[in-house]
Order: structure tokens, then sequence, then C-alpha cells
């Protein structure tokens, strides 16, 4: 026979917080039931925010840390607790993605030129062997690049990239930031890696080369337009394990705004071709000022680019004071002698301001008087004396008296002239002729 017994045991474990640094730890706890609470500095401001902290123990350390607080604005400053003001919602491009396009803008030096920012533009591609093959410009695919004050353009640079020399960096250290347009290049293309230059074309109707030479706005548009381009298969075209191809470099004081019209190739299929068009900047953003000479209606973001009357009015071209009504600006006269014959002509002199010196005789009983004359110049006077050359005292520089049968006299003038050297004034010159014994003329008769 088998006897079978059956034994319970009951062991009873006690559960609660077995973490000795929480709040609640519990001492008799054999086993941690996830109750513990902690300690800490609570506030998401603090420099030692505890994101475990369950009870603010009062440590908590907060600094005003400034900048823009806007996540939406350019200058998102992630760290700050106290909005400065400063927040810009023009500087940045706020592009769009079109089938996975798109483009970006970013700074590369601050201050490097004095009070400018040098950026440079980027569009973004989905595949490496994407292919950007122009930036277009022509009615309904406008290209406007602008800044609200002018770009930077170095005298040994142009208006494409390849044409930057990095050797001259060294004596002309703003020659690399110098403004330009380009398709990947930087400088001089590397045929032997593949790379092609690129050819920047204008319209009559849409010049743009020179003025963005001159550190004006880039306008393409028009009938016809212009573009920049290069040729399918250049290296420095295609987007590459980055991808994204660069389209231009801009040093400028101001913000940048308008658009770009691209033409890309999908993997280099030029029969795929996409056309797309970007903003740049922000549509909100313009001059807010009513009083400006380019205020822009419904613009809620003040980009810097307001523009005021200065010299001229808001054209550019009409005088805001104009006294003499001679087209130039009263700021801009030059008061001077205007006078071609004078001696003090001033060519650069627009309003005459009655200096003008006039070299001449200023003598009334001479023979060349000139009335307008100032300055004491040569004087001519006329001689008196015989004129019959059988005489003795025959004076060829005389005058003759002809007498006739008729009894009537005539005087014939038949000299030279006697002439005195130029003499400038003082300050009220006094001329006197020099006094002089004259011959009687001689009396003949005519048969």
């Amino acid at each position: 026979n088998s006897t079978e017994v059956a034994q319970v045991i009951t062991v009873t474990f006690a559960l609660g917080c077995d973490d000795p640094a929480a709040l609640n730890f519990d001492p008799e706890a054999m086993a941690g039931d996830g109750s513990c609470l902690y300690a800490g500095c609570t506030n998401p401001e603090a420099l030692n925010y505890n994101p475990l902290a369950d009870e603010d123990d009062g440590s908590c350390v907060v600094a005003d840390i400034e900048g823009c607080t806007d996540p939406s604005a350019c200058n998102y400053f992630e760290p700050a607790n106290v909005d400065d003001g400063s927040c810009d919602y023009c500087s940045c491009v706020n592009a769009p993605v079109i089938d996975g396009y798109s483009i970006e803008l970013e700074t590369v030096a601050e201050n490097a030129i004095p009070g400018m920012t040098t950026y440079r533009l980027y569009v973004t591609m989905v595949n490496p062997t994407d292919v950007l093959s122009s930036v277009v410009g022509e009615n309904g695919l406008e290209t406007y690049i602008n800044t609200s004050t002018s770009f930077y353009q170095d005298p040994f640079g142009g208006a494409l990239g390849q044409v930057i020399n990095p050797i001259l960096f060294g004596i002309q250290p703003a020659l690399e930031y110098d403004s330009y347009v380009t398709i990947g290049l930087t400088q001089a293309p590397n045929l032997s890696a593949g790379e092609v230059e690129v050819t920047a074309v204008q319209s009559e109707d849409a010049n743009w080369i020179e003025p963005f030479e001159a550190g004006g706005n880039i306008t393409i548009d028009g009938s016809f337009g212009g573009a920049w381009f290069t040729l399918n298969g250049a290296t420095n075209a295609q987007a590459g394990d980055d991808l994204r191809v660069l389209l231009g470099q801009f040093t400028t004081s101001g913000a940048l705004s308008g658009q770009i019209s691209l033409q890309v190739f999908p993997e280099g299929n030029g029969e795929n071709d996409l056309v797309m068009t970007f903003p740049i900047g922000n549509p909100g953003c313009g001059c807010t000022d009513e009083s400006a000479c380019n205020y822009v209606d419904g613009a809620t973001n003040d980009d810097g680019s307001c523009t005021y009357t200065d010299i001229y009015d808001c054209d550019g071209e009409t005088c805001m004071n104009d006294g003499d009504g001679d087209g130039i600006c009263d700021e801009l006269e030059v008061a001077g002698c205007t006078n071609p014959n004078a001696l003090n002509y001033d060519a650069s002199a627009t309003d005459e301001d009655g200096t003008c010196m006039l070299l001449g005789c200023t003598d009334p009983e001479a023979d060349n008087y000139d009335a307008a004359a100032n300055v004491d110049g040569e004087c001519s006077y006329p001689m008196e004396g015989c004129t019959d050359a059988a005489a003795v005292n025959y004076d060829d520089t005389a005058w003759s008296m002809t007498a006739r049968a008729s009894s009537s006299v005539a005087w014939t003038r038949k000299r030279t002239t006697m002439t005195r050297p130029p003499m400038l004034p003082a300050s009220a010159p006094t001329r006197r002729k020099a006094a002089r014994t004259l011959p009687r003329p001689t009396m003949t008769t005519m048969p």
C-alpha cells in the first residue's frame, strides 16, 4: 500500500518601488512594480531639465536665451526661450517639392564682403544620374533672381562661375565671393573629368547678362527670353551622390526673392525632360511701407527692400528739386563758368555763376574793342601820318587823305596796327590812350 501526502506552501513577495534613489522607495519591497517616483527639474526651458523627473525639486536653472522662437522662420533658433524680434521669413527659399525635385539655399559666408552674405542656390534631385540641362526664361517660364539691394560683382569675376580662377584668391580674396550663375562649375571645367562649359544666352528683349554683371537683378522673360545651359552628359550637370547641382552664387546685403525655371533630364533621359518653376523666397515678403516707392500691397513680411524718393522721384529719372528746370537736380548742379571761350571754362559746370574770364580788348577807342571781354587783351589803334610815298616823312601805317576836284575830302585807311600787350585787371583798372603827336595829312589835288 502507498500513501500520498499533498503540501501547499505559500510564499508572499512584497511589491513596490525598490529603487533607493526614488522618492517612494519601499525597503520591504522585494520586487519593483514600476511605481517609483523621482525628483528633479520639470521645467522644459531650464538648462537642467530632467524629462524623467516626476516631481519638481526646485533645482531648475533657467537662463534667458534670445533668438527667433518661431519654427516657421528662416532663422528659427531652437534653444531660444526669449524671442528677440529677429525672426526672418524672407531670406530662405521656402520652395515646394515637385516630383521629388526642389531647390535649396545655403549660406556659405557672412561678412566676407563687409555687410554682405554669400549664398549658394542648388537644385535638389531624385537620382544620382539626373541631369540639370538648363535654367530657362521665357513667357510662362520666367526666371527672376532679385535682391533688395545689389549683388557684389568682383572685377576679376564674371557672369559665369567657370570664369573664377582660384589662383587669384591669394591676391584678390574677394573674388571667392563673386556673384555668378552656373551649372555645377565654380571654376574652369575639368575636361578630363567630363565637365563641360556652361553657355549663357540672351535675346534682345531679355538682356540679363550685362545688368547682372553691373550688380543688378537677373530678369529672363519675354517671347524669346534667354538661358544658361550645358550639354547632356556633362558630369558637372549630374546630381551625383549628394543629389544636388549648383545653380549660382550670390553675394548681397539684401534679401533674395524671385523664381527660377529649370529643365531636368531624369536619369539623363532628354526625351523625358521636366521643366519646373520654383519660387525663391516667401511670396508674402515685400516692402510693407506704404510711403515707399515699391510698396507691395498684401505683403505680410517686410524683406528690407523698400526704396524711397531721394534726389530722384520713384521713376529714378525725375528730379525732386530742379529750380532752374534744366533737368539736372539741384543737388547735382555744379557752379562754374559754362562759356567754352572763357579762360576758366569748366566743362563739368552745369550752372553759370558769372565767373567767366573773357580775354579781349576792353578799350572802346580801339579798333578791336570787345564789349564782352572782362580781361584786358591786345588792343589795336589807327595811326595818322603822311601817306605820300614820295615824301620824306612817308608813313606806311598812317591814314591817307585825298582831296578830289570836287573839293570833297575822303579818308582811306591804309595801315597796319599798333598793339599793346594784354593786361590782367587788378580791381578796377583805368585805361588811357597814350598821348601821341600826329603829323598833319598831306593835301594833294586830283586832276
